[in-house]
C-alpha cells in the first residue's frame, strides 16, 4: 500500500515537471516564475469547510513580458477555462462578477456570469481598478464564490487568480491596500529578458510547439493531448501525450499535498518564527535587524499577518513535493530548506515600510547588504521597495535559528 502511494506521488510529480517543461517550450526565459505559478495552482489558499482556493499570485511586471501568454498556456495545457480582465477606472463590479439581464419572453431576470467565472483568471493592471472593484474580488479570492443581491454563486474548482500591476506608471492608479495584498499567497517580479533570451524568443516566432491530430485545428487546443513535436532533454517522457492533468486530478493532487506532506513541529515553529521576525514588536525582529534600527524603531512599520504563516506552510508543502530538482528523490515531509526557499516570495509584499525612517537610514550611512541604487537614490526609494524588502528578508532568514 505504501509503495502504491509512493508511485502515485512520483507519477504526479513527474506530470507537474512535464507541465513546467511544456510551458517552457512556449514561454522563454521564465523558468522560476513558471515554477512559482504552477506551485500557486497546487498550493492551498485559505481552506475552509467545504471549500478551498488556490494560492493566488501577484505579479509585478512591465507590459510585454509574457504574462498573458504564460497564463493562457497554463490553462490550455490543463484543459481549464481561462479569462483575462483588463482593469481600468471605468470598470464596475458587475463587469467582473456578472449581472442580471431581463428576458423579455419569460419576463424574468437571468444571471449572466462575468469573466471571474473561470478556472484561471488573469487580472491585468489590478492597481488601475477602483477600490469597489478590488473589494468585489476579495470574496472571490478568499471564498471561491460571489454574491449579488441576495444570491451567492459558487465559482468552479480549481479557481486561481494571477494579477499584475505595472511598477513604473503610477498615474491614475489605486495602490493595493494591505488587506488586498494579504490575499495573495506570493508576489513575483518579472524583469526583461536577457539579450540571448530575447533573440531566442524571436527565433521561436512561427514555430509550432504542439502537434495536433490531422482532424484537430489550433482552435481545439484546449482539448488536445499536447503531443510535443520533439523531445527536449533526457527528462522528457518518451510519450509526453501521457500528461493528462485536468481539473479533477489537480483537485486530488492539491488534497494529497495538503494532507500527506508531513510537517515536523520544529519545522512548523521555524515557519512561525520567520513570520514573527517581520513584526516590529517581536524580539526576533530586533535581533535580526539590529543595525537597521533608529531610536529603537524599525524601518518595517507593519509585518506579516498570521495568514502569511498559512500561505508559507502551504507553499513549502508544494516545494517539498516537487523537490529542488527533479533528479532528487521525492519526499513526503517538509524540511526547513523548503520553508526558506519560498519565504521571500510569500512575505515580500506583506511588509509595510516606514518611509521616513528608510530615507533617514539611506541618508545617514551606507547600509551593509543594500545595493548601490538604494544608497545613491534615496529620493526614489519607494520605487526600489522590493529590493529593500527582499534584502531585509534575507537578513531575517540568516537571523532566525534553524531547527
Amino acid at each position: 500500500m505504501q509503495n502504491d502511494i509512493g508511485e502515485q506521488r512520483q507519477t504526479a510529480r513527474h506530470a507537474i515537471y512535464q507541465l513546467i517543461d511544456a510551458i517552457g517550450r512556449v514561454v522563454v526565459g521564465l523558468p522560476q516564475v513558471t515554477r512559482r505559478i504552477v506551485m500557486g495552482l497546487l498550493a492551498d489558499g485559505q481552506v475552509k469547510p467545504g471549500k478551498s482556493v488556490c494560492g493566488h499570485i501577484l505579479i509585478e511586471a512591465v507590459p510585454g513580458t509574457a504574462k498573458t501568454l504564460l497564463s493562457e498556456t497554463l490553462a490550455s495545457l490543463l484543459h481549464l477555462s481561462f479569462s483575462r480582465i483588463q482593469m481600468d477606472v471605468d470598470k464596475r463590479p458587475g463587469d467582473i462578477l456578472g449581472y442580471y439581464d431581463l428576458q423579455p419572453e419569460q419576463q424574468t431576470l437571468a444571471f449572466r456570469p462575468g469573466p471571474i467565472f473561470a478556472n484561471i483568471v488573469l487580472i491585468d493592471e489590478l492597481n488601475r481598478a477602483r477600490p469597489e472593484v478590488k473589494g468585489a474580488l476579495l470574496q472571490a479570492m478568499a471564498e471561491r464564490e460571489v454574491s449579488l443581491d441576495t444570491t451567492t454563486y459558487a465559482l468552479d474548482e480549481p479557481f486561481f487568480i494571477m494579477a499584475n500591476q505595472n511598477p513604473i506608471e503610477q498615474e491614475g492608479t489605486y495602490p493595493l491596500i494591505e488587506a488586498e495584498l494579504d490575499r495573495f499567497a506570493a508576489k513575483l517580479r518579472i524583469d526583461y529578458l536577457s539579450p540571448q533570451q530575447e533573440a531566442e524568443m524571436l527565433q521561436r516566432v512561427g514555430i509550432d510547439h504542439f502537434k495536433f491530430p490531422d482532424n484537430m485545428s489550433d482552435r481545439a487546443f484546449p482539448e488536445a493531448r499536447c503531443e510535443f513535436n520533439s523531445v527536449r532533454g533526457s527528462h522528457e517522457a518518451s510519450d509526453p501525450s501521457s500528461m493528462q492533468l485536468d481539473a479533477p486530478q489537480l483537485i486530488e493532487l492539491r488534497q494529497i499535498i495538503r494532507e500527506q506532506m508531513y510537517v515536523d513541529p520544529s519545522v512548523l515553529q521555524y515557519a512561525v518564527d520567520l513570520v514573527r521576525a517581520t513584526r516590529p514588536d517581536d524580539p526576533l525582529h530586533a535581533a535580526c535587524l539590529a543595525d537597521l534600527m533608529i531610536d529603537d524603531r524599525s524601518l518595517i512599520q507593519l509585518g506579516a499577518s498570521p495568514r502569511a504563516s498559512l500561505f508559507l506552510l502551504n507553499f513549502a508543502k508544494v516545494e517539498a513535493f516537487l523537490g529542488r530538482h527533479r533528479d532528487q528523490p521525492p519526499r513526503d515531509h517538509v524540511i526547513p530548506a523548503d520553508i526558506a526557499a519560498v519565504a521571500i516570495d510569500v512575505l515580500n509584499h506583506r511588509l509595510i515600510l516606514d518611509e521616513w525612517l528608510v530615507h533617514r537610514l539611506l541618508g545617514k550611512q551606507p547600509i551593509p547588504y543594500l545595493n548601490a541604487a538604494l544608497r545613491q537614490d534615496g529620493s526614489r526609494i519607494m520605487q526600489h521597495r522590493d529590493d529593500l524588502v527582499r534584502q531585509v528578508l534575507r537578513r531575517i532568514l540568516r537571523g532566525v535559528r534553524l531547527p
